[in-house]
């Protein structure tokens, strides 16, 4: 067995994204299926107790997660970027060239390898072992795209600060 069984982790997750104000999609958790727990009995207890403690725990890990990011700036998801480039990607197959936040193109890629469909009507020229490694180098690319942004935005403040 995987420690933290897979229910536990994704009902974690389920909270803290309601805690965060985060969407997810309808009966999320209910896609997942409680793994067999073959277990001695030592072994048994202390997953227990863990698991008793990770569970008192889990909403002050959220609010330290959330502060430190915070902090520093981390950018939020902005769902319509992430809506554009998961569109680039998805009808164009080409990189975003637009400055987006690396979050919005990293769930701008999840959002397209969840969808088994992306590119059925491109089939006729994508082999499907090649449908990870294109989806992989959009992200990449636009992620290079972004950062070039970035160093042009540091460049005019400074150029102009």
């Amino acid at each position: 067995m995987i420690y933290p069984e897979i229910t536990r982790r994704v009902d974690c997750m389920d909270k803290a994204a309601e805690k965060m104000g985060v969407s997810r999609p309808v009966r999320f958790t209910e896609r997942f299926k409680k793994q067999s727990d073959n277990l001695d009995g030592m072994t048994q207890l202390l997953t227990q107790v863990a698991d008793e403690v990770s569970a008192s725990l889990w909403s002050n890990v959220v609010d330290l997660a959330n502060n430190y990011a915070k902090e520093r700036n981390v950018p939020e998801m902005n769902e319509g970027n992430v809506s554009k480039i998961y569109e680039e990607f998805r009808l164009h197959m080409v990189p975003t060239t637009s400055p987006h936040s690396l979050v919005d193109v990293l769930n701008a890629g999840w959002r397209c390898k969840i969808n088994r469909s992306l590119w059925d009507d491109k089939k006729t020229y994508i082999e499907q072992k090649d449908w990870s490694r294109i989806l992989a180098d959009l992200m990449l690319k636009s992620m290079e795209v972004a950062e070039i942004h970035a160093l042009l935005e540091e460049s005019n403040v400074d150029d102009h600060g």
